[in-house]
């Protein structure tokens, strides 16, 4: 990567792709279930598999660097086009101490919802609230807009006051960082 950044006409051509990937993607499913909260959610691997290939279609890729620093865990992700445009978005979380999980596992539990917030996060997308296997309803559109940001967060706060009630002084009073995309103005 150079210095410098993307030109305007290479953030142009990236923004004009993420446009033809957000009406082209069916809406992610949610294929599994919480077992202690009995909630369903997509998985990693389901958000992954929902994209990739539209991403490649629209000349798009991403990539989810592990950050960690101060007890906090997260990832930055990568938009990036063909032409050289980019988009950063970072999601930092903090790194909890729960019985029976170990400091690696505690981790790789972080990092795993990090990623998943902060693909769909970065894409535009949300999760659906049916099981429709791996395809929109019938006559359906894919769900996209400024709602999808309102829903991840309204969903990240949910799961921090509800870790908080249950104890983990981790998360009282906050701890959650999110920092906007880092992008050039087209």
């Amino acid at each position: 990567m150079d210095d410098e950044g993307p030109t305007p006409e290479q953030q142009s051509a990236l923004y004009g792709a993420l446009v033809a990937f957000q009406a082209s993607v069916p809406t992610v499913s949610k294929d599994a279930t919480n077992p202690h909260l009995r909630n369903k959610y997509a998985t990693l691997e389901s958000v992954i598999e929902t994209v990739r290939p539209h991403l490649a279609a629209a000349g798009l890729g991403f990539a989810q660097p592990p950050v960690l620093a101060d007890g906090m865990a997260g990832c930055d992700t990568v938009l990036f086009h063909r032409d050289g445009g980019r988009l950063t978005y970072r999601l930092m979380m903090p790194v909890g101490q729960a019985r029976g999980v170990s400091d690696a596992q505690a981790v790789g539990i972080v990092l795993s919802y990090a990623r998943r917030y902060s693909l769909l996060g970065i894409l535009g997308l949300a999760v659906g609230d049916e099981d429709t296997d791996g395809g929109p309803p019938a006559g359906a559109r894919p769900r996209v807009g400024a709602t999808v940001e309102r829903r991840c967060a309204q969903g990240v706060l949910r799961q921090a006051r509800r870790s908080a009630r249950q104890g983990w002084p981790h998360l009282r009073g906050g701890g959650w960082v999110v920092r906007a995309p880092r992008t050039a103005t087209p």
